[in-house]
């Protein structure tokens, strides 16, 4: 015979079954409780439905995961719902279930917010196939946006990802380069200039219809905006082709990212700093601030920054400054070139360290409105999960290598008309960063392309 429930209370002096009355019949589950249960259900599918809409407009998820998410959340919504109605004990199981879903959801939604400030999914995706980013420091401060895209490139970098061998070749270029305008019909042939002002030219295309022969130098027309004569110029100068196609900002797997010096010591500040290997040590002045005619004319409203050689902590002024400079070496442009790689590796190594993640929004919003780009960095974040789940990701291998050039005194800029000092191609290194490219492209392995800079630089000395 079983033991009524009172008789439970006597000798155990608890109540394990509270569903059932003394008589055993089954009670109807306490009201409040139940409501109290389905809200929390209603609360958990809203915070559920809004992660999932902020997923799939920025693209982040693959659709498979995408459809997997959307299918867990709502098998839990369904599951909640049931044990709402059900006994104390699943109930009681069904809230903490729904608690635990919506604070997932929550600091989901946290997280990927701020994405929706710089991630485009109009923009171009990359995928596992090879693929070239441009990447440049703009010399101006404040917002930048496509429309005033048009300016000086004080950094010119190309990234060679090879994602099948998770590889990246950084390769610098000199400013002061003396290299022939690639702009399609709107530049006259044989038009030469220095590197950074290829970037004056924006799309290379008048905003006005006009030929070359309506004006004298680049500087009497109005440019449309764009970075498309700073890439092509750059694409032809070292020949890069993908799947035998010679790369233009036409390719599929051509990108650009562009930060202002506003946004490059910003964002160094939100990474809480970097550490840079120094290598050749010096004292200057910060540049002026161009929207800041008093400090451009007084230079002792100008800090003094001084660099010793070895591993050295900075912050954006900072780094800014030591990536700007070039007055204090002998080799000028080529010194900076290879200093503005050494800043770009230890943001690189700072931004993919765990402590990162800390100060995830700051950096997003340190950045948002100062840099541009036209890739969809929701496939570049959905490429860099699919390396984390991947099995043997030991993350990116970077390389890099700084082409030099030769002082040849001054020539004539098609930009302004001026004679102005610049530097000559060095064919050998720029035959030597081609290969590097090649390789990368290729997919030759790391330590391959490693041990060939390596030599590459070692002939340097």
């Amino acid at each position: 015979m079983s033991k009524s429930r009172n008789e439970y209370k006597s000798v155990y002096g608890k109540d394990f079954n509270s569903d059932y009355s003394d008589s055993g019949k089954k009670k109807n589950p306490n009201k409040v409780s139940t409501i109290f249960g389905i809200i929390l259900s209603i609360l958990q599918l809203v915070t559920s439905v809004f992660l999932m809409i902020k997923l799939v407009t920025i693209n982040i998820l693959t659709m498979p995961l995408t459809i997997g998410l959307g299918v867990v959340l709502g098998i839990f919504f369904l599951i909640t719902i049931i044990f709402a109605t059900r006994g104390t004990i699943l109930r009681r199981i069904g809230k903490i279930l729904s608690i635990i879903v919506i604070i997932i959801c929550l600091l989901g939604t946290y997280f990927v917010a701020p994405l929706t400030k710089i991630i485009d999914t109009k923009g171009a995706a990359v995928s596992e196939d090879p693929f070239v980013v441009y990447v440049s420091a703009s010399d101006t401060f404040g917002e930048l946006t496509d429309s005033n895209s048009n300016g000086r490139s004080d950094t010119n970098i190309l990234a060679i990802v090879n994602p099948k061998t998770n590889t990246v070749a950084l390769i610098s270029t000199p400013r002061d380069y003396y290299v022939e305008i690639q702009a399609g019909k709107n530049i006259a042939a044989n038009s030469y200039d220095k590197l950074t002002h290829c970037g004056l030219y924006g799309s290379g295309e008048p905003a006005e219809p006009t030929s070359p022969s309506e004006w004298g130098w680049g500087q009497e027309v109005t440019w449309k905006p764009g970075y498309q004569v700073l890439m092509n110029t750059l694409s032809n100068l070292y020949g890069i082709q993908i799947n035998g196609k010679t790369l233009t900002t036409d390719s599929p797997e051509y990108h650009y990212l562009r930060l202002n010096f506003t946004g490059f010591s910003e964002l160094i500040d939100e990474l809480g700093g970097i550490t840079v290997n120094v290598e050749e040590g010096f004292s200057t002045y910060t540049y002026a601030n161009y929207t800041d005619k008093d400090m451009q004319t007084n230079k002792s409203k100008r800090k003094k920054y001084t660099f010793t050689k070895g591993k050295m902590k900075m912050d954006g002024a900072t780094a800014l400054t030591y990536a700007r400079e070039r007055h204090s070496f002998a080799s000028g442009d080529v010194q900076r070139n290879k200093n503005q790689i050494s800043v770009i590796k230890a943001m690189t190594d700072k931004m993919l360290s765990v402590s990162t993640l800390t100060n995830y929004n700051k950096i997003i919003n340190a950045i948002g409105s100062s840099f541009t780009t036209d890739m969809d960095l929701g496939s570049l974040a959905n490429l860099q999960l699919k390396k984390q789940l991947s099995a043997g990701y030991n993350g990116w291998n970077i390389v890099s290598y700084s082409v030099s050039g030769l002082n040849d005194g001054y020539k004539q800029c098609t930009w302004n008309g001026q004679n102005l000092s610049v530097l000559s191609i060095d064919e050998t290194s720029v035959a030597n960063a081609s290969s590097i490219i090649e390789k990368v492209l290729g997919g030759e392995d790391y330590e391959t392309v490693q041990a060939y800079v390596d030599s590459l630089n070692a002939d340097k000395k």
